[in-house]
């Protein structure tokens, strides 16, 4: 299988095989550009790690490539989550700033590696939202 040279998002070249023909292999090429060398992802991870270690967060649970890409989804997602640096939602009038933070305390507690990654596109809203359900359960 032909690999070429693909410079990633980073700025790092990396050696990758494409498959298939002329326009197949400049869309995969494209594809790959869109995101960080294998490197920098990992080094990414390591550092979404020790943040969550030095917040308190539980250890990610899952595969030890996907809980790495989880890490990473979880301290963005908790980014939109918090007032002061995320999106800042409109929760409306029944939603107190106590009642977000227990939402977003709940969904800090989620340790399966594959709903992070599940909800990796969600928004600030949406996530209050499943924090609030598991305060029901």
């Amino acid at each position: 299988m032909p690999s070429v040279n693909v410079v990633m998002s980073c700025g790092h070249p990396e050696r990758r095989q494409v498959k298939g023909s002329g326009s197949n292999k400049a869309a995969q090429m494209r594809n790959m550009a869109r995101h960080p060398c294998r490197e920098c992802r990992e080094e990414e991870a390591r550092k979404a790690a020790l943040m969550a270690e030095r917040q308190g967060l539980p250890v990610m649970e899952g595969p030890p490539r996907q809980a790495a890409a989880a890490e990473v989804v979880r301290r963005e997602l908790l980014h939109r989550m918090d007032p002061e640096n995320g999106e800042n939602p409109d929760l409306g009038p029944d939603w107190t700033p106590e009642r977000a933070q227990r939402a977003r305390r709940n969904v800090m507690a989620v340790t399966d590696s594959g709903w992070w990654l599940e909800h990796r596109a969600d928004g600030a809203e949406q996530l209050h939202w499943f924090g609030e359900e598991m305060l029901v359960r």
